[in-house]
């Protein structure tokens, strides 16, 4: 029969997903939300999710916050999410009156979103039945109302780099993080990066001058650890005026 441009009732259908890119998906899902409770807990209780994209090659949050987050509560922020994956923590969910839910301490929500009841809680390194008995208070790496995808087991988000902070509007910040096989990459990209300002460092004359100009491309192009790019480029500006006073 001829194709139609509409599905019509009566028609057999089959509904699949794409297992892989659903897989893909996952970890840096589950990630989004330790990363969400790392932010609450290195700036404080001010923050608030804004928006987040989440897709087979990265997870993508905004948050508030009123200026750049310095580089050393980023670094923090990067370890304690690193520092959850190495771990290995249970991811568990289950659907949760509402009332109840909103009871759960530490349980983070979207403000103004309108969200069904029973709402799905998914918990990071505990178990939403302990969580709604008072058992594990405190305990949990990240708490949610969601009804997406995760893992089973942080460790299954394989490495997490937290590749990128800027700010999109005014009080908003946004940061890029990867997991898996290309946060694998980025901290590998990473420890080059840092190799090389080294060597520049050992180096003077037209040898430096010569890294200098390498680098000042590479740190600009690289997929890297957001932090080491800002470490590199401050130790770029030094080298930079070190070769000029020796010009």
């Amino acid at each position: 029969a001829p194709a139609r441009a509409r599905a019509a009732v009566g028609d057999a259908v089959v509904a699949s997903i794409d297992a892989g890119r659903r897989a893909a998906i996952a970890p840096n899902h589950t990630m989004t939300h330790v990363l969400n409770h790392a932010l609450r807990a290195a700036l404080g209780e001010g923050v608030d999710q804004k928006g987040s994209i989440v897709d087979a090659a990265k997870l993508r949050f905004d948050f508030s916050h009123s200026g750049a987050v310095p580089a050393d509560k980023l670094a923090a922020v990067e370890a304690a999410c690193a520092a959850v994956v190495a771990k290995g923590l249970a991811v568990d969910a289950a659907d949760v009156p509402l009332s109840a839910a909103r009871e759960i301490p530490g349980a983070r929500c979207m403000f103004g979103e309108a969200y069904p009841d029973p709402v799905r809680v998914v918990a990071v390194g505990a178990t939403v039945a302990d969580l709604l008995a008072g058992k594990a208070t405190g305990g949990a790496a990240a708490v949610e109302f969601c009804g997406g995808t995760h893992v089973a087991t942080t460790a299954d988000a394989g490495a997490f780099a937290l590749v990128s902070e800027e700010g999109v509007a005014k009080g908003v910040r946004r940061i890029v993080a990867l997991t898996g096989a290309p946060a694998r990459a980025a901290l590998a990209a990473g420890e080059q990066l840092k190799a090389d300002v080294a060597a520049a460092a050992a180096s003077s004359g037209p040898a430096l001058d010569a890294a200098l100009t390498k680098l000042k491309q590479d740190v600009d192009a690289v997929v890297a650890p957001a932090v080491v790019k800002a470490d590199a480029r401050a130790a770029l500006a030094g080298l930079t005026k070190r070769a000029a006073d020796g010009q």
